[in-house]
């Protein structure tokens, strides 16, 4: 093969081009290289390189970009790399630069490490670190991989952003890359100009090779940083490496040292310093003094080396010394410092005051201050306030003299040494003794002093004194404002004698006054008082103030609506106006009392409506009165109309609640309200909650088909609450991804707790995003609300830390509530005993919260009576009269407010049926309200169905229904049953605790309610066919409907006689040795409200004890329990001792 190479004449060529190149002959090297294309001599790749390097040198970037387009053009000679990098290292352009990398993308030039390290260095040039980086991040791929010379210049031009910085150097590692020193220090300056003089530190001990350079900047850092490990290792990489090491480099590490508390260390670096036999000056030495241990014997003995080394003693070498005498209580030393040093400062004489004030040397303190005063040092407002207080603790008279002390030597006395004066007044003679004091001394006092003052007096009940002091504040030109409570405060008892001293003053001074008198009054005194107010304030203001009537009425809506009607009746016959606002205050008192009262928010609404104080809020106030049935509502809704008042959300909002029974109206409103654009939130709640319990399921899920514009969290709950299971996951995860990126509302947190435990979910991610968003709105959840969280919470195995804090917000806001009164106290009782119920679900309630609970339950409860029984809580027993051949209701116990009976098979507790027990109660006891309010379910504690037997408590008041429901959601009353069951139930089977789904029957299973079922064993058996049965005790924890039946089903050993749970044949076959369903409530426990503890039993009826009978016991122990049970002989749940 021959080989081809350049021609003499090229070789000439390119020595002449490489001369040219070198002496920077750019005209010369071109000119060339176009005589050359017109030669034979073709110029090549080489000559051409030459060339661009020869413009490179005389900086002509265009002309070599200019060439090596040429070059590109020309058929045979492909750029390499050499040439291409020449071009870039030319480029001072980084528009240019770039340019040419992505146009060699389209080539077959591979850009190589060095082109791009060149590119990147074009933009470094220019401090462009996003573009530098951009390179980076474009060609780190296995086709071009930046080589160590990119990413270095990429860190240099990232100069103004660290964090980039140190990600590019982290990507060299992870590449494999030798991060050099260059790269490390680049990265350390970014970090410096950052000012992270920590992370700085770090990157430090990265060097291999460290210089005085690295060291002065690393000094810079550790004087900055409050780190004392650095410092250290700095100074013994300079000892190692014997660099030029001075005094101040020890003071900046002593100094770090002292920083830190690491006092041993600074003395021991003082001591090497001494060795070294460097020059240690003052700054050194008082640098090295401890500053943070009660070492006050170190302090001094160093002050004493300092003195023996004659350094020039410092001030703040003396204020440390005695600082540490003041933390020791070493109050002689720190007197003598302060008298044998040098010329003292305020530092100075703050530390010895605050070490007279801590060994209660008032008198040195005193004599401190006069010091200070001689020495012309200008006390400070901690100097006044420590001296006060130093004096106050045992002579407050001496404080005040200090105070117009200050004042008579011409030196600034702030409010804080009076405001220490009066935090250690102890009684109101001390405090109107002041007064009279300063202004005898003629010292000036501000709002705060004047305000200490009154409330001294408040406290102690003398009002009069507090009245007179508020008169001399009128005098000295103090106005009043919101900080002159106390004194209103202290006059509510004497409201006479406050309503004539308001009464005088200015309408400009006294109205804020009234407006912070009335509400505080209007729980103290009486309504006629009030009304007495507002025409005091009417004469001495010329006019009625409306705002100060709503704030009246707002304040007195507590009080009950006999107090509301008869301030509004005063009103009319006083001639005081009433505006819409006092009327919706007052139309909400009314319609917040336990009866409804609507047919008084009624009459409240016609006078609005004469007297043109009407708008649409007091229409929907009388929209949302309880008692205010469907076709009331539909018929007012058509009159606001015809008043010329427009229905708005609220409006519908009151229609859709009072057509709650009627689902069809309830649709209808809510698709009106759809048609008018409004809001539809707490509409679509209402609507789904409706198709539920009407069981129209298919309505319910076209509501949720159409409604588009609802959140996603709001369909989820819908979903749960109609229990539809398609599609639930994908509305899950848009819900997951809403909990874990926007702040929720407390509606929605409890909205996805009640479905979270409704669908029995057990998602640790969801959980754990509810647990964070509940603590964040713990305070602001209503009752209603916390009741959906506790129910979620206790049902989901929740964190225990978080159930803790629950359970102190509901004890809490049980507590305020006990102090509070209230007018509409079902619906808060009614919510406590679901909380209640949830908590103990998860944790059983403790006694002191029950009893704190149990006095609320109590006096809430009292303000349903309208009756007044019998404090006699005498029992009379019939256990042993009771007939076990039992066809109608008879009284088991009776106590003065309620009554256990014994319900036979057959009976229905209330209802439909034709026997019920409610009847039989009525006849019984009379007619009382509790027996006549569904809502209170008459009176009953729980119910049984219509097969079972066993026995039935009932109340008589409702505060002992309230209490009875108390002691059942605590596990205080107990309740327990036999049961048959088909099968041989297994010894270990102690609880079942399955969710329940209700229908028209309890569906056991993973969704639905929780419910707990506790189980003994007492024998097995089995019938003449083979058939084998078990009997049981069971006590339920929960009272869900068939709750019993339908978990003994789910464990596949249903009740004896049980035709909804059984299959047709099963059932058939059980009424051969069973007429009815085998299950009787045997015993219930529970306490009176003296705290008396009943237990009472029902023997067996003789229709189960004529089966138990029919059944053959398999062994010898199982026989003696089941004639035990015939022979009504029964056990109690805690003695029975299960077999095995």
């Amino acid at each position: 093969m021959r080989l081809t190479g350049p021609t003499t004449e090229t070789c000439w060529d390119a020595l002449k081009l490489k001369q040219h190149s070198k002496s920077a002959g750019w005209r010369d090297a071109i000119g060339l290289l176009r005589v050359a294309g017109s030669l034979l001599a073709r110029p090549n790749l080489f000559t051409y390189t030459l060339g661009i390097r020869s413009l490179k040198k005389s900086s002509r970037w265009r002309d070599a970009t200019a060439l090596l387009q040429f070059l590109v053009g020309i058929q045979g000679i492909q750029p390499d790399t050499v040439c291409v990098g020449t071009v870039l290292s030319t480029c001072k352009k980084w528009v240019t630069a770039l340019h040419f990398l992505e146009r060699l993308e389209m080539t077959a030039v591979r850009v190589g490490g060095v082109m791009l390290g060149q590119a990147t260095s074009s933009c470094m040039r220019q401090m462009l670190w996003e573009r530098a980086a951009q390179l980076l991040c474009t060609f780190s791929d296995a086709r071009s991989i930046p080589d160590s010379q990119s990413f270095t210049a990429g860190i240099q031009a990232c100069v103004a952003e660290w964090c980039v910085a140190l990600q590019k150097l982290e990507e060299m590692g992870v590449l494999r890359m030798c991060v050099d020193d260059i790269a490390t220090k680049a990265a350390m300056n970014s970090l410096t100009q950052a000012g992270l003089w920590q992370k700085m530190l770090q990157m430090f001990t990265r060097l291999d090779d460290i210089d005085e350079l690295s060291c002065s900047s690393c000094k810079t850092a550790c004087m900055k940083s409050a780190t004392w490990v650095m410092p250290l290792t700095l100074l013994d990489s300079g000892f190692s490496l014997r660099l030029g090491l001075d005094i101040i480099d020890m003071s900046t590490v002593i100094s770090a040292c002292e920083k830190g508390r690491k006092w041993a260390g600074s003395v021991a670096l003082l001591h090497d310093a001494q060795q070294s036999k460097l020059r240690i000056d003052a700054v050194c030495w008082d640098g090295s003094m401890p500053s943070g241990e009660p070492t006050w014997q170190l302090v001094l003995f160093m002050m004493q080396e300092a003195a023996r080394s004659a350094l020039a003693s410092r001030t703040c070498s003396y204020n440390r010394g005695i600082s540490a005498c003041h933390r020791s209580s070493q109050w002689q030393l720190a007197h003598g410092l302060l008298k044998g040093g040098l010329q003292p400062d305020a530092l100075s004489y703050n530390s010895a005051v605050a070490a007279f004030r801590v060994s209660s040397q008032w008198q040195e303190a005193l004599r401190a201050h006069q010091a200070m005063v001689e020495d012309a040092v200008l006390p400070d407002a901690l100097t006044e306030k420590t001296v006060a207080s130093s004096l106050a603790s045992q002579s407050w008279r001496y404080a005040l003299l200090l105070i117009s002390m200050s004042k008579s030597s011409k030196l600034n006395s702030s409010t804080t040494g009076l405001q220490s004066v009066a935090a250690n007044w102890v009684g109101w003679q001390q405090a109107c003794a002041s007064c009279a004091l300063m202004m005898q001394e003629g010292v000036s006092c501000d709002r705060s002093t004047y305000t200490s003052w009154i409330s001294t007096c408040a406290s102690a009940t003398m009002w009069l004194r507090a009245i007179t002091l508020y008169k001399s504040t009128m005098l000295n030109t103090v106005q009043p404002d919101s900080v002159w409570q106390p004194i209103i405060s202290a006059s509510t008892d004497q409201w006479r004698q406050a309503l004539e001293f308001i009464s005088r003053l200015g309408r400009l001074q006294s109205t804020p006054l009234w407006r912070q008198y009335l509400p505080s009054a209007a729980s103290k005194v009486r309504w006629r008082a009030l009304v007495l107010a507002l025409m005091r304030f009417q004469e001495a203001n010329g006019e009625p103030d409306l705002k100060l009537s709503g704030v009246l009425c707002e304040s007195t809506t507590r009080a009950g609506w006999r107090k509301v009607m008869a301030l509004v009746h005063q009103f009319g016959l006083q001639q005081i106006s009433m505006d819409a606002f006092l009327y919706s205050s007052a139309m909400s008192s009314c319609r917040s009392s336990q009866s409804g009262k609507w047919s008084l928010v009624r009459a409240l609404l016609d006078r609005s409506t004469r007297c043109s104080q009407c708008d649409t809020v007091v229409w929907n106030s009388f929209l949302a009165s309880r008692g205010v049935l469907w076709p009331t509502a539909l018929s007012t809704l058509s009159d606001m109309g015809s008043a010329g008042y427009k229905a708005d959300t609220i409006s519908y909002n009151c229609i859709v609640a009072a057509c709650r029974e009627q689902w069809q109206l309830v649709v209808a409103s809510y698709e009106h309200m759809a048609s008018l654009s409004l809001e539809l939130d707490v509409a679509f709640s209402s609507a789904i909650d409706c198709c539920k319990h009407s069981l129209q399921l298919q309505v319910g899920r076209r509501i949720l088909d159409g409604a588009k514009q609802i959140s996603c969290i709001m369909r989820f709950w819908a979903m749960a609450q109609m229990s539809i299971l398609t599609d639930l996951s994908s509305c899950f995860a848009d819900v997951l991804r809403q909990v874990a990126t926007r702040m929720l509302t407390c509606a929605e947190v409890s909205k996805l707790w009640w479905a979270t435990a409704s669908l029995g979910l057990h998602h640790s991610e969801m959980l754990r995003h509810l647990e964070t968003h509940s603590t964040r709105l713990l305070s602001r959840f209503t009752l209603e609300e916390l009741v959906a969280v506790a129910m979620g919470a206790c049902t989901t195995a929740a964190d225990a830390q978080f159930l803790r804090a629950l359970q102190f917000e509901v004890t809490s806001r049980a507590e305020a509530l006990e102090r509070q009164e209230e007018t509409a106290p079902q619906v808060i009782l009614q919510q406590l005993v679901g909380i209640l119920w949830a908590l103990n679900f998860a944790v059983p309630v403790r006694h002191r919260v029950f009893v704190c609970f149990r006095q609320l339950f109590r006096r809430l409860a009292s303000l349903l009576d309208v009756v007044s029984l019998s404090e006699d809580s005498g029992a009379r027993t019939i256990h042993s009269t009771l007939d076990r051949h039992l066809t109608s209701p008879a009284v088991v116990l009776t106590l003065s407010d309620c009554l256990v009976t014994a319900k036979p098979a057959g009976w229905e507790v209330y209802g439909d049926t034709k026997l019920q027990m409610l009847p039989y109660i009525q006849t019984l006891l009379g007619e009382l309200p509790i027996h006549q309010d569904p809502e209170h379910a008459f009176g009953f504690l729980h119910r049984l169905d219509i097969p079972s037997s066993g026995l039935i408590l009932s109340a008589s008041t409702y505060t002992a229904l309230y209490d009875l429901q108390l002691q059942l959601v605590s596990g205080r009353l107990l309740r327990d049953y036999v049961v048959l069951c088909h099968g041989h139930v297994p010894k270990h089977l102690s609880e079942i605790q399955v969710r329940l789904q209700l229908n028209d029957v309890a569906t056991a299973g993973a969704q639905g309610k929780a419910a707990r079922t506790l189980v003994h064993v007492v024998a097995r058996t089995s019938n003449t066919e083979g058939m084998a049965f078990s009997l049981t005790l069971v006590r339920i924890l929960t009272g869900r409907l068939h709750q019993i039946r339908s978990h003994f089903a789910f464990v596949g050993h249903p009740t004896a006689s049980d035709g909804k749970y059984t299959t047709a044949s099963t059932f058939g076959a059980d009424l051969g040795i069973c007429p009815r369903n085998f299950l009787h409530r045997y015993h219930l426990s529970f306490e009176d409200r003296r705290g008396c503890t009943h237990r009472v039993f029902m023997h067996l009826p003789a229709d189960l004890c004529n089966c138990l009978k029919s059944l053959t016991a398999l062994d010898e122990a199982t026989s003696q329990q089941l004639e035990k049970w015939v022979l009504g002989q029964e056990q109690f749940w805690e003695e029975f001792v299960p077999d095995g």
